[in-house]
């Protein structure tokens, strides 16, 4: 009887601990079980079981390859924060390795699809920005991301637009939000169509102000704005009615 119970306690005992990393389990093992729980779609499982062979095994050569593999578990699984993260650290570490260009493209779509189109907080607009820039820098041929990161450029001259907006029928040429707004719309983009307006509502503010240095640089600002936005955009009309009226 007591060997009975000697036997099915150890049996329960070794059961408990079934799902949980050993020292004792190979890497190849810890790294392969992994793989299988990833390319079953078990993602948010296969992440931490990515993250339980590089604590566990730091200096194997795969260690890379798993660091990689979390970041796009977590991707995959939607936790673009968590995602971000660990493809950070990976390009950080492995700047030149054979996944690290599809890293940076990572890191900009998990801020991307953070962006809520409505929120006013630009942080996480920049990040996205940085990291896009990141991977142009790599120079390869990308037409989806090319239409996803003009498509932020176009949501973030849109929001400073909306900024722009509501400073100038709050408090019309003098409040200096539309002097701020437009200098970030026309530092993100100088020849974006939508940097036409910023162009004019610039031009508005300073020739509102009737002192000189501030119509110099009215005319300044028209300069080059004549040199970046098509002539036959409306606001190019406006700006010149806005420099017509200040005193030569």
């Amino acid at each position: 009887m007591n060997k009975v119970f000697s036997f099915l306690f150890i049996v329960l005992l070794s059961g408990c601990g079934v799902n949980q990393p050993k020292k004792a389990d190979s890497a190849q093992k810890l790294i392969g079980d992994a793989e299988i729980l990833f390319n079953k779609g078990y993602y948010k499982k296969a992440a931490k079981v990515y993250k339980n062979f590089e604590i566990m095994y730091p200096s194997d050569s795969k260690v890379p390859q798993a660091m990689y593999k979390r970041g796009l578990a977590y991707f995959k699984a939607k936790n673009f924060a968590l995602a971000a993260a660990a493809f950070e650290v990976y390009v950080e570490n492995y700047p030149a390795s054979e996944f690290s260009a599809d890293a940076y493209k990572k890191i900009f779509y998990c801020f991307f699809n953070q962006i809520n189109r409505n929120d006013r907080d630009q942080s996480v607009f920049q990040k996205a920005l940085e990291s896009g820039e990141n991977y142009k820098v790599l120079g390869l041929n990308d037409p989806d991301f090319d239409k996803a990161f003009g498509s932020l450029k176009e949501l973030l001259l849109g929001n400073y637009l909306k900024r722009i907006h509501s400073a100038f029928y709050h408090k019309p040429a003098i409040w200096p939000q539309i002097l701020i707004a437009a200098k970030r719309v026309i530092e993100e983009d100088s020849k974006n169509p939508m940097a036409a307006e910023a162009y004019f509502r610039w031009i508005e503010f300073l020739s509102a102000q009737k002192n000189e240095k501030a119509n110099q640089d009215a005319k300044f600002i028209f300069a080059k704005m004549k040199a970046n936005i098509p002539s036959e955009n409306k606001w190019i009309a406006l700006a010149q009615k806005s420099i017509n009226t200040i005193k030569k």
